[in-house]
């Protein structure tokens, strides 16, 4: 097939005119009415306490948008209605307004404007170009706090916790402030971090002096609208161990033989915790001597009511129930007064065998650590280590003497 001249003149001439069509229809979307008007201030996402002296600004493109427009009316959605909130003149190229309308409630809006010329009139049409969101707000944040309880004692690491919330706007900032329930003089402040939808910080008591506190929550909205209502008071703080006092009447024991302990606490500040042991002491009376051994422990413990808990150990020794019996060829009274003797001897022994141990929700905190029974004269151990010693001398006595007596038979056999 021939493809003449005139066929490709032909081709040429609808190609030209598809591209001009498609020219024409771009510049006919570029230029349709309110595409290019946008407003420009305010800015999305911004926020005022409320619509007083607030610069609204639109601008559009003259002759394209709307030929040498007049006046500009600003609307703002209020509940899904486009409502006019003000009006201005326009120049050529924008539309000015400083807004006060202090009918419009707190809320998140959009807002739009229509710009008109002597016989028509435009909006924006373009979505991006309207201005949302656009926050009024001047309500400050409501506050809950959540811990420490009101008139509570507490010691050591503490949870403090408020649930905070703002109906607009969003939450800037949640601060704890500590203060003296005295003086009211500033103790510590501490910033809260939002978690599971609680704000929550820990914070150290022992930072601070025992004593009375009010604690106060600070919340901001993103609008620097600030709640400083919310506070609690008097909490106490408390990191003192309570005062003790833990002793037996024996420390070195007979097998079966009955030991008795004693145990009593107080706690001036925050008292004892009447709920924990016996009004707040657990200790054994009678501790078990049915097995030999030494260094058995018996403890005593105290916890007040802010969770300090103080701990005393008491060290003894269990020995053998026959140990009065060992010499067979003695009479029955001598053995009795015999044993009689070291039972008395035993339990005269220095009580001091004690540690103080104390704990603080958990935590143990030490004191007061003294020395055990290794050190007094009566426990078995020390004995049993005397009986070898004079044993090991006895063999090497004899031993010297046999190598004397040798070396002497030597020596005599030597002047024959």
């Amino acid at each position: 097939m021939l493809i003449t001249r005139k066929m490709i003149k032909k081709n040429k001439t609808k190609i030209g005119g598809f591209f001009i069509l498609i020219v024409l229809l771009a510049v006919f979307v570029l230029a349709f009415p309110g595409e290019n008007i946008r407003i420009v201030t305010p800015t999305n996402n911004m926020g005022v306490i409320s619509l007083q002296n607030i610069l609204f600004n639109a601008t559009f493109v003259n002759g394209t948008d709307i030929t040498d427009p007049q006046s500009a009316i600003f609307l703002m959605n209020i509940s899904g209605i486009w409502q006019t909130i003000g009006s201005t003149s326009c120049n050529a190229v924008s539309c000015e307004l400083n807004m006060t309308n202090a009918a419009i409630p707190n809320g998140v809006y959009g807002i739009n404007v229509t710009i008109s010329n002597a016989s028509s009139s435009v909006s924006i049409t373009n979505s991006s170009n309207i201005l949302f969101p656009f926050y009024i707000d001047n309500v400050p944040p409501s506050v809950n706090i959540i811990l420490p309880q009101p008139t509570s004692n507490y010691s050591q690491m503490i949870t403090l916790s408020a649930n905070v919330t703002d109906a607009t706007i969003g939450i800037s900032s949640v601060i704890f402030n500590i203060t003296n329930h005295v003086n009211v003089t500033q103790s510590a402040t501490v910033v809260a971090t939002l978690l599971n939808s609680i704000y929550v910080i820990s914070f150290n008591t022992s930072q601070l002096s025992d004593g009375y506190y009010n604690i106060a929550v600070l919340a901001n909205d993103l609008l620097n609208n600030t709640n400083s209502t919310s506070k609690i008071s008097p909490i106490l703080f408390d990191n003192t161990l309570p005062l003790m006092n833990h002793s037996c009447d024996d420390l070195t024991v007979i097998q079966n033989d009955e030991i008795n302990c004693s145990c009593s606490a107080t706690d001036s500040l925050t008292g004892l915790n009447s709920a924990f042991g016996n009004n707040g002491v657990s200790f054994t009376i009678h501790p078990s001597t049915s097995s030999i051994g030494n260094n058995k422990e018996t403890n005593c413990i105290a916890e007040d009511t802010a969770g300090n808990r103080k701990i005393s150990v008491i060290y003894y020794n269990v020995t053998f129930s026959s140990i009065s019996s060992t010499s067979a060829s003695s009479s029955s009274s001598s053995s009795s007064n015999s044993s009689s003797l070291l039972h008395n001897n035993l339990n005269n022994s220095p009580q001091n065998n004690f540690t103080q141990i104390g704990l603080s929700n958990g935590v143990p905190i030490v004191e007061n650590i003294l020395s055990g029974n290794q050190g007094n004269d009566a426990t078995p151990e020390r004995n049993v280590k005397s009986e070898k010693m004079l044993m090991i001398s006895g063999i090497v006595l004899v031993f010297i003497m046999l190598i004397l007596l040798v070396y002497k038979k030597r020596i005599n056999l030597n002047k024959l």
